[in-house]
């Protein structure tokens, strides 16, 4: 199954927002203001730029955990990207990982894109 043909395979259909945090509450609030803040239009430029002008546009659905939201790109030829963007910090920290500097928290999720990529190659058949 090929990653842009398939809408299941990345999940995109049980994505949480920030309907999922108690309302008012710092969650919620950053959610909703990352949301509102974010340049989604610079983004789908970018993107169909990278596409060679393919036409893209992003799903009203998105998901937000404790680090990153997460949104699907829409191109008109069908294929689907993901973008994962980095939230602000919460004012209390949460686990370690908040507490980590800008090189380590690369290095993270640098190895968390290369484990993604080694699981959608296949390479991981039996592994679970």
């Amino acid at each position: 199954m090929a990653v842009g043909d398939s809408t299941g395979y990345l999940g995109s259909a049980s994505w949480i927002g920030a309907d999922a945090y108690e309302l008012g509450g710092e969650f919620h609030a950053r959610a909703t203001t990352f949301l509102a803040t974010v340049k989604w239009d610079v983004l789908a430029s970018i993107s169909s730029r990278l596409r060679n002008g393919v036409p893209c546009d992003f799903s009203e659905k998105y998901s937000i955990g404790h680090f990153n939201m997460v949104r699907r790109i829409a191109f008109a030829d069908g294929i689907s990207w993901i973008a994962r963007l980095r939230l602000p910090q919460l004012k209390a920290g949460f686990g370690d990982r908040e507490v980590l500097d800008v090189a380590s928290i690369l290095k993270v999720e640098i190895a968390g894109m290369k484990f993604l990529k080694y699981v959608a190659s296949g390479s991981c058949v039996g592994l679970g």
